[in-house]
């Protein structure tokens, strides 16, 4: 509706304007002057319109509809016109590629991001909230508690302990080196043996099976499993851990896996192997 009263203004205006061309120019004499009243923007414009309409009414008379392509490419050439008069080429080249950086900036802050735009903005509003002397006051404040209270809780377990700050200079025998490690298990006052401490040892109160594992340990304590050429009796136990674990999940023969060190690591090479496949199927920006 609004591109309709546009046109319609534009076409009542432009002829309006030519109908008070034509009778100023029937009166002879003032015809230059009236001209010369026109600057060339305006005569520009008007030759274009009366382009415009006069292929508008061949393509009436022809029963063709007229493409709005030419509308545009009128509007397009009165726009470059207007800014070659207003502005020098060098203005021109500087403003475009100003502009062109700001789009592609803001085009890749909101849509070329890991991250939610919205997550983004509040990030951004709580890290300047953060630069306040009010709010940095209080933050210090928080955190100087904090650390005091965690040192305190730190230091409690250790109090009366000199601790040792460069290598002695003579080595210690092996009765002194066993007797300087009881010292320091001592320290423990939390009893973890009994399975109250949640994600921190996983214990078996069964001591057969302590004597199993240090056992094991001190028969292959001494191995690198990165040489698998060298040791491989850690390779054959870790494809048949891999391969156990694998049947668990219903894996057929191409199911494949690996060791890690904990917990942890374990997250982490899960959510890499599943972004690499995500890759690898084409997802750029593949999410959890």
């Amino acid at each position: 509706m609004t591109s309709l009263l546009l046109e319609h203004f534009i076409t009542v205006s432009s002829q309006d304007y030519m109908n008070d061309f034509n009778h100023r120019q029937a009166h002879g004499p003032d015809q230059d002057a009236f001209a010369g009243l026109m600057s060339y923007r305006e005569k520009q414009w008007i030759a274009t319109k009366l382009q415009l309409d006069q292929e508008k009414r061949i393509c009436i008379k022809n029963k063709i509809n007229l493409p709005p392509i030419h509308f545009l490419q009128s509007k397009a050439r009165l726009l470059n016109e207007e800014l070659r008069n207003a502005f020098s080429p060098l203005q021109l080249i500087t403003t475009t590629a100003l502009i062109t950086a700001f789009g592609i900036s803001v085009y890749r802050f909101i849509f070329i991001h890991e991250e939610d735009i919205l997550i983004r903005l509040r990030e951004t509003f709580f890290r300047l909230a953060r630069r306040l002397p009010l709010v940095q006051r209080q933050i210090a404040k928080a955190r100087e508690e904090t650390l005091t209270s965690i040192c305190n809780d730190i230091a409690k377990s250790v109090a009366g302990h000199k601790f040792i700050q460069g290598l002695p200079l003579k080595g210690l025998s092996k009765e002194e080196l066993l007797e300087k490690l009881d010292q320091y298990r001592n320290f423990e006052k939390i009893n973890f043996q009994v399975g109250h401490v949640s994600g921190c040892v996983y214990k078996i109160a069964q001591s057969d099976m302590t004597d199993i594992y240090h056992r094991i340990f001190s028969l292959f304590g001494d191995t690198n499993p990165l040489h698998v050429d060298i040791f491989p009796d850690i390779r054959t136990m870790e494809a048949e851990v891999v391969r156990c674990v694998a049947t668990m999940f219903h894996g057929d023969e191409n199911a494949c896996g690996t060791m890690t060190s904990g917990g942890t690591e374990s997250l982490i090479m899960a959510c890499k192997t599943y972004r690499d496949l995500a890759y690898s199927r084409g997802i750029s920006k593949p999410e959890m």
